[in-house]
């Protein structure tokens, strides 16, 4: 019985939060239209990001393989790093 009341008090609480999300964005479209449209489109690709952040390391490393220059840049800023590493140790 208990474990019923629970599915349903869950249950409402989505309804809750759906609708409260509903008027929120209804609200937010009306007011503020463009900082709406933002955080929605960020939410939506939120769950996309660490495939992005995998296709772009692979991107990065076929970039690095073909210029000389890009190879220069990364040993300018990891030597950068470390020694900014070893000045605050």
């Amino acid at each position: 019985m208990f474990k019923l009341f629970d599915e349903l008090l869950g249950l409402i609480g989505y309804a809750i939060a759906g609708i409260l999300g509903l008027v929120l964005v209804s609200v937010g479209f009306t007011l503020y239209p463009i900082i709406t449209s933002i955080i929605l489109g960020l939410l939506v690709i939120s769950p996309f990001v660490p495939t992005l952040e995998k296709m772009l390391k692979r991107l990065e490393a076929r970039m690095y393989k073909k210029s000389l220059t890009i190879k220069l840049t990364e040993e300018t800023k990891r030597s950068f790093k470390e020694g900014f590493n070893k000045a605050f140790k």
